[in-house]
């Protein structure tokens, strides 16, 4: 069989598929890493609406959505961590399989 550097066609795509994996891995942590920065960050200033524009039911209203909002928004980041948990565990069996296949074909 033909090699390429001295490694086989088999193990360089196995190389190649690990290493796809731990660049997705290491944007999920990122990615992650960044979500979290924000959060500390100094929160928005409030807005000012003139009281005059607005009633007291349209203000319950401007209140619930937001929080319907903020509700959405952190199922989404709840899903993200679980996605990125996930790439990080498929990325780590890939490499463990790579490591298999390459000890195998020695």
């Amino acid at each position: 069989m033909d090699t390429i550097w001295g490694f086989t066609p088999n193990e360089l795509q196995s190389a190649g598929i690990a290493l796809g994996l731990v660049v997705v891995g290491m944007l999920g942590v990122i990615g992650r890493q960044m979500g979290k920065w924000r959060e500390h960050r100094e929160p928005p200033r409030g807005m000012q609406i003139a009281g005059a524009l607005i009633d007291g039911s349209d203000a319950r209203r401007l209140t619930e959505a937001l929080d319907r909002n903020t509700t959405a928004l952190k199922k989404c980041s709840d899903t993200a961590d679980a996605n990125t948990a996930a790439i990080q565990s498929a990325s780590r069996e890939i490499q463990r399989l790579t490591d298999e296949t390459i000890r195998g074909q020695r």
